[in-house]
């Protein structure tokens, strides 16, 4: 209600009080995370192991929309899920879950114990997966997609498996600005399971990890992930939803124009978002809070993520930042 009148000061205030009351409920040791999201580049750092058992020809491709939450990805889907070759399934556990049960069964553990899996179970992965959202989207009226998207932000941990185990996929990355996904994630009361968001030093060192771990998988699989800029996007809506639905090689549409009148159903926090024309006031919204935010300013900027003037240095292709 503070920030509706401009009061942005008390509201941040507001903000860090529930963070604080919420962070006192969680047990959570942000080392771990960092230690977990180390082990995942070191399991996948070396050759893959082929699979001999190949995918279909001609069966449906998965759009994998990854990223950090409050980074853009329902947007995203909501664009392309308004194109009438492509089902939205929304943020789908589905491969987490089928990981968790291949490795439960052999009583191993993610990420090493994927490549203790046989040649049959890592194919099954990506079988199973598919049949499972395409029986979703089967459900839903939609009886032939060209394509499913799947924007559960955190499976950019899962990236290696996806290229492994589903090489037709097309894997999107949401880029936003790191301070206004930081002060988005900040001011929300998540259901899921963000433990992180709920002090800005945990969140500094989340986003850290995260981006480190993404800039490995571009340098571990050049050219197979493409990066969505969510600022560049709003600004300059035609161009950038052209450049969208090119690299999921799909066709002109108008109707992904109008993504917002596309009826169906959101259930993630940024379900009245979509709802609406594309808006250019959550671009830099973190200057509204520049002062409370200069921690976090200043860990990013000894990370290489932020310059000086908290500009954002992107990732490129090959990991580099420029």
């Amino acid at each position: 209600a503070y920030a509706d009148i401009g009061e942005h000061g008390r509201s941040f205030t507001c903000y860090a009080t529930g963070n604080r009351l919420r962070r006192a409920t969680i047990d959570y040791d942000p080392g771990e995370t960092e230690r977990f999201f180390a082990r995942i580049e070191r399991a996948f750092a070396g050759r893959l192991p082929p699979l001999s058992r190949r995918p279909e020809t001609g069966r449906v491709r998965p759009v994998f929309i990854v990223g950090m939450p409050r980074s853009g990805t329902s947007l995203i889907e909501q664009i392309l899920a308004s194109h009438p070759d492509v089902f939205g399934a929304g943020e789908s556990p589905v491969l987490g879950e089928l990981v968790d049960r291949a490795l439960t069964a052999s009583g191993l553990e993610f990420p090493e114990g994927l490549w203790a899996l046989d040649d049959e179970a890592l194919a099954k992965i990506g079988h199973d997966y598919l049949a499972r959202l395409l029986a979703q989207a089967h459900a839903h009226g939609h009886l032939a997609p060209r394509m499913i998207t799947d924007k559960m932000p955190s499976n950019f941990r899962l990236v290696g498996l996806i290229v492994h185990c589903l090489p037709e996929a097309v894997i999107l990355h949401t880029r936003r600005h790191p301070l206004d996904i930081c002060l988005s994630c900040y001011e929300q009361n998540f259901v899921g399971d963000h433990p992180y968001a709920y002090d800005l030093n945990e969140l500094g060192r989340y986003y850290i990890a995260y981006e480190r771990l993404m800039a490995f998988w571009h340098h571990r699989f050049p050219g197979r992930i493409i990066d969505v800029d969510y600022g560049r996007l709003v600004r300059d809506r035609e161009s950038g939803i052209r450049e969208l639905l090119a690299a999921c090689d799909l066709p002109w549409d108008e109707r992904c124009l109008d993504f917002h009148e596309t009826r169906r159903a959101v259930a993630t926090a940024s379900d009245s978002q979509v709802r609406r024309p594309i808006y250019q006031s959550s671009v830099e919204r973190w200057r509204r809070h520049e002062a409370a935010l200069a921690g976090l300013k200043d860990r990013l900027i000894a990370a290489a993520i932020l310059d000086e003037a908290g500009r954002f240095l992107a990732v490129e292709q090959g990991g580099e930042r420029s």
